[in-house]
């Protein structure tokens, strides 16, 4: 709603989100190098950008982890830390896009994530 664009084509703000250890957003920054992307580097697309960034501050996610696991035992499921001698909460970065688009005044966003 910042937008004071009545009409906008379907624009792409991309950006790659930092998580801390916690599961907690330390930031976002606009990603502009990939030609899908370059529409965040565009002055009259700030709201967006900032529209984005701020959606994302408000985030939470589980914990990444690293399982560290006793010599010789392998876990059934590696994405499962059960029976993890050590659970190593880590940082992670995020690449997500954006795409907003305004027809007739109605705003759509719609959220892809890697």
């Amino acid at each position: 709603d910042r937008d004071p664009r009545a009409e906008l084509a379907p624009t792409t703000i991309c950006l790659q989100v930092v998580v801390d250890a916690d599961g907690g957003v330390e930031r976002s920054l606009p990603l502009t190098d990939r030609a899908e992307c370059t529409a965040g580097a565009a002055r009259e697309n700030a709201p967006l950008l900032q529209a984005a960034q701020d959606a994302v501050a408000m985030w939470k996610y589980s914990s990444a982890a690293v399982c560290h696991f006793a010599p010789g035992k392998v876990p059934a499921d590696r994405g499962d830390c059960r029976g993890a001698e050590r659970i190593e909460p880590v940082a992670v970065t995020l690449q997500y896009a954006f795409t907003f688009e305004i027809v007739k005044g109605q705003h759509v966003v719609r959220m892809q994530g890697r």
